[in-house]
């Protein structure tokens, strides 16, 4: 029978079914002394010595001491190897035999066999298994995390495709933005936000709370300086269009004239002066621009002390 190291023997004569393990000891045995063949006695000296020699019965003997007997023999057989030698048997019996006994008779196997082989033997082999894929088929399904690493505490139990929020006014589908028609389109706005500022400014009027009246004048003067940057604009879109009739009306000349941005900016003011001065704001203006130059050039000088 073949021999195979890793299994466990399991005597099937026993009554209790308990199992037993073959272990060989790190000390050789002892050699055996061949004893010389005594002279056979004649025919006479056996009738002579019949009568005393005492007759032994062997019937008694049960299955377990003979079992314990030849695994006796078998052991005295080994040539003083290490290791222990199981008997090649299918796991599932190995296991139900060591279901069979008791806690104490474990802890015996264990501490003879050692915790290595008394693990083969009771949970098997620890064979290394295929790396798993965890690739989904579907890249909507929910992805499937591994039991041997620790979920972590922020993750999305569902993917969802993340929501891009876009404004219709900028998307490239509506085409390109056009200011000027922007404007015109949306002209009767201004009509709207000139009949507001009528009324807020009559609510101010008829307003006794101070603290309430102070927020009604603030946004007075909110819409105020909306519609003063909106003039500020119109009038820059009307010297655009004076500067491009102006370039057609001179294009079949040699020299035709090209204005920069800083050209365009001094225009843009000269303009803007003589409308304050025809409204008697330029000295309030003025003023108002030297202050803010003011606070840029303290801010620039360095600190004293």
């Amino acid at each position: 029978m073949m021999r195979k190291k890793g299994k466990v023997k399991a005597d099937a004569g026993s009554k209790r079914g308990v199992l037993q393990t073959q272990i060989t000891t790190k000390t050789k045995p002892p050699k055996r002394v061949k004893a010389k063949e005594p002279a056979q006695p004649s025919a006479s000296e056996d009738e002579e010595f019949a009568d005393d020699e005492p007759t032994v019965d062997f019937s008694h003997r049960s299955d377990a001491d003979a079992a314990d007997n030849e695994l006796n023999s078998e052991a005295s057989e080994a040539s003083g190897d290490d290791d222990f030698e199981l008997e090649d048997k299918p796991e599932g019996e190995i296991r139900n035999d060591l279901a069979s006994m008791s806690f104490e008779e474990l802890h015996a196997l264990k501490e003879k066999i050692g915790l290595k082989m008394y693990k083969e033997a009771v949970f098997g082999v620890d064979r290394k298994k295929s790396k798993q894929n965890f690739k989904r088929d579907n890249k909507n399904r929910p992805r499937e995390q591994s039991a041997k690493h620790q979920v972590p505490v922020y993750r999305e139990v569902f993917q969802v495709k993340k929501k891009v929020h876009q404004d219709p006014r900028f998307s490239s589908r509506a085409g390109d933005f056009d200011e000027r028609v922007f404007r015109e389109t949306y002209s009767f706005v201004q009509d709207i936000k000139a009949k507001e500022r009528e009324e807020l400014a009559e609510m101010i009027r008829n307003e006794k709370d101070p603290s309430r009246r102070k927020t009604l004048r603030g946004l007075l003067q909110k819409m105020q300086n909306q519609e003063a940057s909106e003039r500020i604009k119109s009038k820059k879109v009307e010297l655009e269009k004076q500067y491009h009739k102006f370039l057609v009306g001179h294009k079949g000349t040699d020299k035709p004239l090209y204005l920069n941005k800083t050209e365009k900016r001094k225009i843009e003011l000269a303009e803007r002066f003589k409308e304050l001065k025809k409204a008697g704001k330029l000295e309030k203006y003025l003023e108002k621009k030297r202050k803010k130059n003011v606070r840029k050039e303290r801010k620039l000088l360095p600190a004293l002390g």
